[in-house]
């Protein structure tokens, strides 16, 4: 994997704040119930297939010269559709527990919103 991102290793990985950040948001998540930690995905879910739909609408006649485009053409169809089937599923899953255990409901938004923040605070570092 590492090859195909053009990295020389594991020790040159290093995480920003906001990374970080996500990480701690979804290991507290996961703490807190099952539920919480799958709508703290939600938003990744749904974010990383539509950056490949616009990178698809910018790119998609020059896919051979873009070294990161079989990461976007993998997320979308091949009129550049991204694929929710992910983001959909994850959703399917929290609805349905809360709908089973409405107690849950304020627990599992807060990290869903705490995870949204976290996506945005990716952006913000860069």
């Amino acid at each position: 994997m590492l090859d195909d991102f053009y990295l020389n290793g594991i020790d040159c990985l290093k995480y920003s704040e906001a990374v970080t950040g996500y990480i701690d948001v979804q290991r507290e998540a996961l703490k807190t119930n099952w539920t919480s930690f799958l709508a703290s995905m939600i938003p990744c879910a749904r974010l990383w297939p539509w950056i490949a739909g616009e990178l698809w609408k910018l790119y998609h006649d020059k896919a051979e010269a873009n070294v990161y485009a079989w990461w976007w053409q993998e997320q979308v169809n091949d009129k550049g559709v991204p694929d929710y089937h992910s983001a959909e599923k994850l959703e399917s899953y929290v609805n349905q527990d809360i709908a089973a255990n409405p107690s849950l409901y304020d627990e599992v938004q807060k990290y869903y919103e705490l995870a949204m923040k976290s996506e945005r605070n990716l952006f913000t570092f860069w």
